[in-house]
């Protein structure tokens, strides 16, 4: 018996073909999709994240347990030479490179406001990350993300840099905001929770005073690009 070799043809492509949709009732043969990688397109049966951390592909950050970062004093407004979090995506090799792509923030008041009377979150994107801002608290100074992994030895090409940070002017081709919270009308208690879900869909859930959920737009950070989250308490 011949041996015979199969081998699935199709476009390797991440944004959307100009070749589909296709109807239900097409009797032609239609190309299948492919990532940069050679991964089949498919629909994902459920919508957790444990797909990407089997490839390796998942890494979370935080900063020391029950230790707060103090943002700088009295952001009142939003100013771009002062995001409470930067992070900026390491890799080198222009469109062909990895992307970061944000899942979730998780921030926890340590303890109460002093100023303000509300809380709100705006993100902004840099196709060009903005030099390193200083500032930072270890280990966030900067903090590379862990793989979520255990038998995966890959690294994050993710830096992240929180706390009272001093960054530099935005550049000409920042975008944003991209979206803007009002996390709580009110000044923050200790122990207030807030988790942002990006390119969350679900209505979120808030049956607990101290912890509440927002969905915001997605944010992928390009190839050598960055992002600023910012936090301020207008008065």
């Amino acid at each position: 018996m011949a041996k015979m070799d199969t081998l699935i043809k199709g476009l390797i492509i991440r944004t959307l073909t100009n070749k589909g949709p296709f109807t239900d009732d097409s009797e032609d043969a239609k190309p299948a999709r492919f990532g940069r990688y050679g991964e089949q397109w498919s629909q994902n049966l459920f919508n957790k994240s444990h797909g990407l951390a089997e490839e390796g592909s998942y890494f979370v950050i935080s900063n020391t347990p029950g230790t707060g970062l103090a943002t700088i004093a009295a952001p009142t407004t939003l100013a771009d030479t002062s995001p409470f979090i930067y992070l900026v995506n390491t890799e080198t090799n222009g469109i062909y490179g990895k992307r970061t792509y944000l899942d979730y923030l998780r921030l926890i008041a340590t303890a109460a406001g002093t100023a303000g009377t509300a809380l709100r979150c705006a993100v902004k994107i840099d196709p060009i990350a903005r030099p390193a801002p200083t500032g930072a608290a270890a280990p966030l100074n900067p903090g590379t993300p862990i793989n979520v992994n255990a038998e995966d030895q890959r690294t994050s090409i993710t830096r992240v840099y929180a706390g009272a940070l001093v960054a530099a002017a935005a550049l000409p081709a920042t975008r944003g905001p991209l979206g803007h919270l009002l996390l709580k009308g009110a000044i923050p208690a200790a122990n207030d929770e807030y988790l942002v879900n990006f390119g969350g869909q679900d209505s979120p859930v808030n049956a607990i005073a101290t912890e509440r959920s927002f969905n915001h737009p997605p944010i992928i950070i390009a190839p050598g690009g960055g992002a600023a989250i910012h936090l301020w308490l207008p008065s």
